[in-house]
């Protein structure tokens, strides 16, 4: 895991008007504040302070942007991490979420990795089942296509999520 942070959130300012738009192919709101997106360009998207990425290619931001932190948590996508994995990362997100952080969860398509967060943080954060959340997703990510190692994973998590 590999987490870099500025000790003092800064407001998200307009980018420049010569700077390069180089954002994610796929970008999608799944609610005010959270968004998925395929694999960053040079910049994080506007108004972005936290950057969840669990691709295995880390960011590699131009200086400039304003962001409170980077965490590059590198997940291969033929195997479900486990659920003490998912538990961490839906925290974090969780955290950052509770403190009014705008995040964006990415990988590199936008499809699988970065779904399996979001469903765990639907899965736990809103009680939904894995269905339910599954559901939501696809409603702002029509992409959205967690691999089935990916889904057996969250399946384990639901039981895990209902033993309290």
């Amino acid at each position: 895991m590999n987490i870099q942070a500025n000790s003092e959130p800064t407001p998200s300012e307009p980018p420049p008007s010569d700077r390069p738009q180089l954002d994610a192919e796929r970008l999608f709101v799944i609610e005010p504040g959270l968004l998925q997106a395929s694999r960053l360009g040079l910049y994080p998207p506007d108004d972005v302070q936290v950057v969840l990425n669990v691709s295995d290619i880390p960011n590699e931001f131009v200086a400039g942007h304003k962001l409170v932190a980077i965490v590059q948590l590198p997940l291969a996508d033929h195997e479900f991490p486990g659920v003490e994995w998912l538990e961490l990362v839906v925290d974090m997100l969780s955290r950052f979420r509770r403190r009014n952080f705008s995040v964006v969860v990415h990988c590199d398509m936008a499809e699988s990795r970065s779904s399996l967060v979001i469903l765990g943080y639907f899965m736990r954060e809103r009680a939904f089942s894995l269905e339910e959340a599954l559901a939501d997703l696809r409603t702002k990510n029509p992409h959205a296509d967690p691999n089935h190692r990916f889904l057996d994973g969250l399946e384990k998590y639901e039981e895990f999520l209902s033993r309290g």
